[in-house]
């Protein structure tokens, strides 16, 4: 099994690169800057958030952001330091399977709206780039590769690709008219 490697592009193939490129900009740029970042410019982040005042700072926001942060830090420090280790890209492929999922479910449970199809494809679209990038393993770079955690990670991929169609039924069965929607 593969230890602690540091990624050097200069040292990696143009498909790994390419991979690493992807989640530097899903996770670096996406969940940490636009999710994480910028909603601190309309205030300090030291003072309470209140609802009623910040509503992209309410409970329910910071707890997306934190999940957010989280995902982007497995998908980014994890392959950084572990560029070789096939386990590394299964948790990766597993965080985009609960992301999707997490999504499909606020959609078809929770109201959600169709602003989350967008991340829900994404999250399909990316499983599947490091699933073919471990498949042809360009150059042999992953010397260790593990029958029965790539079996998981089809499986993964899989899964996330029907919470993506979970999502779209979800959004097809919803009324085009809000006030259908049974109140509380």
């Amino acid at each position: 099994m593969a230890g602690f490697e540091f990624a050097n592009p200069m040292a990696m193939p143009a498909s790994f690169i390419a991979m690493c490129c992807m989640f530097l900009f899903h996770g670096g740029f996406v969940d940490i800057v636009v999710i994480n970042i910028l909603p601190h410019f309309s205030g300090s982040p030291l003072r309470g958030w209140e609802p009623t005042t910040e509503p992209e700072k309410a409970p329910m926001q910071r707890r997306f952001m934190a999940e957010n942060l989280a995902y982007a830090l497995l998908r980014l420090i994890g392959p950084v330091l572990f560029i070789r280790s096939m386990p590394v890209y299964l948790l990766c492929i597993i965080s985009y399977l609960l992301e999707g999922s997490s999504i499909s479910w606020e959609i078809n449970f929770y109201n959600g709206t169709k602003e989350g199809l967008p991340p829900a494809t994404m999250m399909a679209l990316f499983s599947t780039w490091v699933l073919l990038t471990l498949h042809f393993n360009q150059n042999d770079f992953i010397p260790d590769v593990d029958p029965n955690i790539f079996k998981v990670m089809c499986v993964s991929v899989g899964l996330t690709w029907l919470a993506l169609i979970m999502t779209l039924i979800g959004l097809f069965k919803k009324p085009t008219d809000v006030a259908l929607l049974p109140q509380k």
